[in-house]
């Protein structure tokens, strides 16, 4: 449900099917007493499940433009007191939507008016954008703020924030939009190790952004260039602290890209490729052994094949694959242990000789997509398909109307393929497959 105040369309009351399926009134009760409600703008409901007669009501209530805050405190007053009284049909979640704020009804009024007081003053701190207040099991806090700095500040605020409104510290979900900054963590959290280590990086190096999930710390370099002066300042920073103070501080930036890794591995392939084979690569992705190269071009894609693939697997990568998305789509997972020069080959001959929009290989399927294309010229695709391909993998053309597909073995019946892929057929089976 994170961030679902951005909805600016009006939602169409749903009524009529639910009503008629589950033979629960609870979903037009709810409507006809907030259906003329002046602080109302639209309801969107649904029955809790489809059971007959066991439902609930859950969905939104999306408030009128321009409502001011205690219009909207009112509001959440009367949803709650009507969820109250009515406890044993009310077995969903009803959402209060506003401008900027969401919060969804406990059905105590007491725990609404604190929750909604939290919300208001969370969302007046500096550089916030948007806040939701959530109660899956525990109250939840997610908010979209316009930069890193923003969202520490919110951080270290929640606690007394909460206080003031009498609310148990609530988990975090900090984010900017651009998702460069990601702070998640637990009540009473208020990441000042996080903070230290962001203020004394940025005044080496330009930072982009700060993430945070409890396991690490990720600074988000603005320039690759400046992970050496990055790493130092952040290991000053760990001397300082306090024993059991410190966590680990890892590195992402404009070219390197982290999962659940520390950079390390992605940082030695590039250190051992040519400049000018780095300047092919837009960005190396790694997460637990892993690596995703995403090519400045589809063409520079054959390349890549080779010299990343073979500098992986010298530094024991678990997986490869090279991509692009300009100006054709291409995703190609290499297999580390065989010879990288005949997949290059094979699709620099895709590029070069055919005209085909998207071409994904796997261990387990070839998939290429085209355009209008008669039969007799899908020969074209056999050679290079048929190289790329692992024994017993599905391999398939799609055309906007339909798709080829066959098994890869050295030579395909022809009794088991359609019309339209005989011209292809025939091509795979003359042609070589890989060594």
């Amino acid at each position: 449900m994170f961030f679902r105040w951005w909805r600016v369309a009006p939602v169409l009351l749903v009524l009529a099917l639910l009503t008629a399926c589950t033979g629960d009134p609870a979903v037009s009760d709810f409507d006809e007493a907030f259906r003329a409600d002046p602080a109302v703008e639209t309801l969107d409901l649904t029955s809790h499940d489809n059971q007959p007669f066991t439902g609930g009501v859950s969905g939104d209530v999306h408030a009128v433009s321009g409502l001011d805050d205690a219009g909207f405190v009112a509001l959440v007053g009367r949803v709650s007191a009507y969820v109250a009284e009515r406890d044993d049909v009310m077995q969903g979640g009803i959402t209060i939507l506003g401008e900027a704020i969401s919060l969804v009804v406990s059905g105590s009024p007491a725990a609404d008016e604190a929750n909604v007081r939290l919300l208001l003053e969370l969302r007046d701190l500096q550089g916030v954008e948007a806040v939701d207040l959530t109660q899956p099991d525990d109250l939840q806090v997610a908010a979209r703020v316009d930069g890193p700095d923003a969202a520490l500040d919110f951080v270290r605020a929640l606690p007394a924030a909460a206080a003031d409104a009498g609310v148990d510290g609530p988990a975090f979900d900090v984010r900017t939009a651009d998702h460069l900054t990601y702070l998640i963590g637990a009540a009473g959290d208020t990441l000042e190790y996080a903070s230290t280590v962001w203020a004394s990086v940025a005044e080496s190096v330009a930072l982009e952004g700060i993430g945070t999930d409890g396991a690490a710390i990720v600074l988000m370099l603005a320039n690759e260039a400046d992970i050496s002066a990055a790493q130092a300042a952040a290991a000053q920073v760990e001397q300082r602290a306090p024993s059991g103070a410190s966590q680990q501080v890892r590195f992402a930036s404009d070219v390197v890209r982290l999962g659940d890794a520390d950079g390390m591995l992605a940082r030695a392939v590039l250190a051992q490729l040519a400049a000018e084979t780095r300047a092919q690569i837009r960005w190396i992705w790694e997460s637990d052994g892993a690596l995703q190269v995403m090519a400045a071009s589809a063409a520079d894609v054959p390349g890549l094949i080779e010299e990343v693939g073979a500098d992986a697997a010298g530094l024991d990568a678990r997986s490869v694959q090279v991509r692009a998305e300009t100006p054709r789509r291409i995703a190609v997972d290499l297999s580390l242990s065989d010879d990288l020069d005949v997949p290059s080959r094979a699709v620099a001959t895709l590029i070069d000789d055919t005209a085909f929009i998207e071409l994904v290989v796997t261990a387990r399927a070839v998939m290429v997509s085209i355009g209008d294309m008669p039969d007799a010229e899908l020969a074209v695709f056999a050679a290079p398909l048929k190289l790329l391909s692992e024994t017993g993998a599905r391999v398939c053309i799609h055309r906007p109307d339909d798709v080829v597909c066959i098994s890869a073995v050295a030579n395909v019946s022809a009794s088991g393929t359609s019309d339209a892929g005989a011209d292809f057929v025939e091509a795979w089976n003359t042609a070589p497959s890989a060594p």
